[in-house]
């Protein structure tokens, strides 16, 4: 590790720089989807977990998928659509 970076400092100077930037977005990028799966995993347990607490209630499957997996499509949230009642909006 300690060579690497005495490498990318032997490069000439305006290199080295675009060097580091280009190394430092790539690190970035790689926690990012790090993050994202974790985030990803995360919520795949809670819904695991959800879908079992609803299975020990006694519902049956059919109205745990409803329940757990909403369909919503854009024109049935645009049907849905409430608007408020004091928005200003005409």
């Amino acid at each position: 590790m300690l060579e690497l970076i005495r490498l990318i400092v032997a490069i000439p100077a305006p290199f080295n720089m675009i060097t580091v930037i280009g190394l430092g977005f790539a690190v970035s990028l790689c926690l990012a989807a790090v993050a994202r799966e974790v985030r990803k995993f995360a919520e795949t347990r809670q819904i695991i977990a959800f879908k079992r607490e609803l299975v020990d209630r006694g519902l049956a499957v059919d109205e745990i998928e409803r329940v757990a997996n909403p369909v919503t499509t854009r024109e049935q949230c645009r049907s849905q659509r409430v608007t408020a009642p004091y928005s200003g909006v005409r």
